[in-house]
């Protein structure tokens, strides 16, 4: 299951505490794991938080540390904590003895440093949070997001690469069709899109209102969604992404809807 973090997701807890067999926690503090995992689940974040900080706390040293510097960093991430996160997420891959939370850890860290906007160091967290995940939702998760920073760092090849590696192993997963529509971008820019139309008339419409604000819009081709002979009306030919950013406020005083293309 994922979690929504600003504009990403944060891979959820579910089956990460994994306590059977061998290990160096005492019986109490075993179930106060298990709690701060469960409370998680049920959003009681803050339970969950100090939950895994006691366990933390009082056995730092233990072999299933990992899953606690985890289950904080999540709880943390979702109050929006995310530098504490961060250094949750680092923990738990430093620690954990498990490659699939290793994987885990490696995911949500790539979604809190995507969030901040520091591209590269999100891309090397998924690609290292690949190499220790089996095939899923959170190794999909990882590999599509891998795709987007690429492209936000302006490394267009990579990221064409990347999409078409995800499509050919999860060509049914919720994100295929962004990737499909990322990997048919034909540019190496950014834009601003404003609106899509079927008719002439409408896209001239648009385009005369933002250039009555003295913005530099055009009218091209929609491609990579297959809408037949549509129209897309866009402001700016940005080589940065964040500069593709920082304009688009000023777009959206006059479309509201608009965002970043690809």
């Amino acid at each position: 299951m994922l979690h929504r973090l600003g504009s990403v997701v944060v891979v959820a807890a579910a089956g990460v505490v994994s306590l059977s067999g061998c290990t160096t926690l005492p019986e109490a503090a075993r179930q106060e794991l298990i709690r701060a995992h469960q409370a998680y689940e049920q959003g009681e974040l803050g339970a969950a938080e100090s939950g895994a900080g006691k366990v933390i706390g009082a056995y730092p040293h233990a072999r299933e540390i990992g899953e606690a510097y985890y289950v904080r960093g999540l709880a943390r991430a979702r109050q929006g904590r995310t530098s504490e996160a961060e250094t949750d997420f680092r923990e738990a891959i430093k620690r954990s003895q498990r490659r699939d939370l290793r994987g885990r850890a490696g995911t949500s860290l790539g979604m809190v440093l995507q969030e901040r906007g520091e591209f590269g160091k999100a891309a090397s967290s998924y690609e290292g949070a690949m190499a220790n995940l089996e095939a899923g939702e959170v190794q999909a998760t990882a590999m599509y997001n891998l795709g987007v920073c690429r492209q936000r760092e302006g490394q267009w090849s990579e990221a064409r690469g990347a999409f078409e590696s995800f499509l050919r192993k999860y060509p049914s997963s919720a994100e295929a069709a962004q990737a499909h529509r990322r990997a048919a971008w034909p540019h190496e820019h950014f834009a601003i899109q404003c609106g899509v139309f079927g008719e002439a008339g409408n896209a001239r419409r648009m385009l005369e209102q933002l250039r009555r604000e003295n913005l530099q819009a055009y009218v091209e081709a929609h491609g990579g969604e297959r809408l037949g002979g549509a129209s897309a009306v866009r402001v700016g030919r940005f080589r940065d992404y964040g500069a593709a950013a920082r304009a688009l406020p000023m777009v959206k005083r006059v479309v509201a809807d608009a965002y970043i293309v690809p």
